[in-house]
């Protein structure tokens, strides 16, 4: 009894793990193409009137974006 409640745990505990891989991984290579080629900046640029909305810093609307689409795309997972 108290294996199979270990078992699940376990399981459950790496599937989540995984799924959690899958999405951090290429966000954060992404990320860092993004810096090497310069194109944050020109990204952050774009958004400007939307981070002056939202009153946050130009540098946040990438986390701020990728928060976003995890959100979504675990929601479509479902």
């Amino acid at each position: 009894m108290i294996i199979d409640i270990l078992k699940e745990a376990f399981l459950g505990s790496m599937s989540s793990m995984w799924t959690v891989i899958k999405i951090v991984i290429p966000l954060m290579i992404a990320i860092e193409i993004i810096k090497e080629l310069n194109l944050l900046s020109k990204i952050c640029g774009i958004f400007k009137p939307l981070t002056r909305l939202l009153k946050v810093s130009e540098t946040t609307i990438l986390p701020l974006f990728s928060g976003l689409f995890l959100v979504w795309y675990m929601v479509q997972d479902l």
